[in-house]
């Protein structure tokens, strides 16, 4: 028989003693104190990892990091201020002959400035300081000189309520992108899907994979090694065929920038006493047991009969039907109309040739600070949800350099909402103006958005600011958020609503006078009221 020629390898003494394979190894399950949903099998996939590292490919213990929130004899605290300081030092301590590697495991979320790995630390108020934002991370691993730089994120780009989530935007990929040579970037799936569990293994599929793959069923073909790019292929193909098998789809996604390929891991006998628990555990479970099959019908029966029985959950926010949602929409916006015509004619001998207010039905499109409601929403849970447009313009990027001249590029820019053509015009828009010259403009805009499944009320406040030529311009500063909250179906008459606007009425009125108060003072200060500033 011929002999079956072997593939090129580089660097095949990376397991070698010479070089020295560092990692920094994540897993958060509890969020407790973050406000946000914690996870199930975050932390198991993250200590099974170590343990793959430690028994498949053999890294030193005293060079592997392990934070989780597990029971595992070697874990650590999943503090920010550790995590990211052990990767710093891996990242420092690591040679042009040696490796690093991060996985991660759990939440994450992002802005238009960075994406951000979650711990329980982690507050809404302060993003960037109570998480692990990824420009740290990349700046780490650019700084590092290391001849391989490894990361492994489980985690879904989608923000599923209490799945392990990444959000992503247009700007994403350049989050997750190293400025160096010799990366690579194994991520759990495209920026549209789920990462995916398998409750029975009590762990991520993808994770499964993985840890499947090193060790064994990810080697060459004819060889006893497994390598970076044979590890991804397995890693890829089973996720993507487990999951779909499912009724699922998740696609892991590659990234990276290096040359050849990489051997991790070479497979050898190891005895059973040697092998940890869990991951004896996915070592015994084969590919096929993931996959749904006929002796299992009867334990998904039993799932579906508990799930459909036992669910606690409130259906008082999800429309009986498409019909009925839009019948209810626009019939609360007539009710919010009425109610804020009813102000107007209430207050108008009072405020009459001092104070106009008026009321106008109309679009999101049309109202105050538009740009500033959408990027509002962009930024919030409900963005997937809502029947919205978010509008797009696009503009070209400006560029002294000859390459831009000639290939100029261009990039879209939010720049505002709208309904959905065969939607109302959901937004009633209340306005509270002086006759008095330089006095300030106050808004209050109500809307009922739909959503996939009801209606959302929005309401925010804003207020104008002076401009050259005695001009009034609505001040994005005064963008207030007041509510944004669903709606329930069997308030049919809108008494909720209504009592809401009662109470922030006055608040808007109040808004009104210390805004024409703080003008007054201004107009003072810079003489316009007739006082010298000398």
């Amino acid at each position: 028989m011929d002999e079956v020629p072997q593939p090129p390898l580089a660097n095949r003494n990376a397991t070698t003693n010479s070089a020295k394979r560092y990692a920094v190894v994540v897993g958060i399950d509890n969020y407790s104190g973050a406000n946000i949903d914690s996870l199930s099998f975050c932390a198991a996939d993250a200590e099974a990892f170590y343990d793959a590292l430690l028994t498949y490919c053999e890294y030193d213990p005293a060079h592997v990091t392990l934070f989780s929130d597990g029971s595992h004899a070697a874990a650590k605290a999943t503090r920010r201020e550790d995590i990211l300081a052990a990767i710093a030092t891996m990242s420092s301590l690591a040679t042009e002959e040696d490796s690093i590697l991060f996985f991660f495991a759990g939440h994450g979320t992002r802005d238009d400035k960075d994406s951000y790995l979650l711990t329980n630390e982690f507050r809404r108020a302060v993003i960037p300081a109570t998480s692990i934002p990824l420009n740290m991370v990349n700046e780490a691993f650019s700084q590092s000189k290391a001849r391989l730089r490894l990361r492994f994120f489980d985690a879904c780009h989608s923000g599923k309520m209490g799945a392990r989530a990444v959000p992503v935007g247009p700007d994403i990929r350049r989050h997750f992108l190293i400025e160096a040579e010799g990366w690579a970037t194994l991520s759990a799936c495209k920026e549209d899907e789920y990462a995916n569990e398998d409750h029975a293994l009590k762990h991520g599929i993808f994770s499964y994979c993985l840890i499947k793959g090193l060790s064994g069923e990810a080697k060459v073909p004819d060889t006893d090694i497994i390598t970076l790019n044979s590890l991804v292929t397995y890693t890829v193909l089973n996720t993507i065929e487990i999951t779909k098998e499912r009724g699922l789809q998740q696609t892991p996604v590659r990234d990276g920038n290096h040359a050849g390929d990489q051997v991790l891991a070479t497979v050898r006998s190891i005895p059973a006493a040697q092998v940890p628990p869990e991951l004896a555990k996915v070592q015994e479970t084969p590919v096929e047991q993931l996959k749904p099959r006929p002796e299992k019908v009867p334990q998904f029966v039993t799932d579906i009969r508990a799930l459909l029985q036992d669910d606690p959950t409130e259906r008082n926010f999800v429309a009986p039907s498409q019909q009925e949602k839009l019948a209810l929409g626009d019939k609360l916006v007539q009710i919010i109309y009425g109610w804020c015509q009813g102000q107007e004619r209430q207050y108008h001998e009072q405020l009459e040739e001092v104070v106009t207010i008026s009321v106008k039905r109309q679009s999101i499109r049309a109202c105050p600070l538009n740009l500033k409601l959408a990027e509002y929403i962009e930024n919030s849970k409900i963005k997937q949800a809502v029947d919205l447009n978010r509008v797009y313009r696009t503009e070209t990027i400006s560029s002294g350099s000859i390459m831009a001249v000639l290939y100029p590029q261009t990039q879209r820019i939010l720049d505002g909402v709208s309904e959905m053509e065969r939607h109302y015009n959901s937004a009633v828009l209340l306005t509270i103006s002086t006759q008095v010259p330089l006095r300030p403009i106050c808004a209050m805009v109500v809307a009922v958005i739909p959503s996939t499944f009801g209606l959302y009320l929005l309401l925010y406040s804003c207020s104008t600011r002076l401009m050259a030529g005695q001009r009034e311009s609505w001040d994005a500063v005064t963008f207030s958020m007041r509510t944004l909250r669903t709606v329930d179906f069997s308030d049919k008459e809108g008494e909720q609503t209504l009592h809401e606007l009662q109470d922030l009425f006055p608040q808007l009125i109040s808004f009104f006078a210390e805004s024409c108060t703080a003008r007054q003072v201004y107009l003072r200060q810079v003489g316009i009221l007739g006082q010298s500033l000398i």
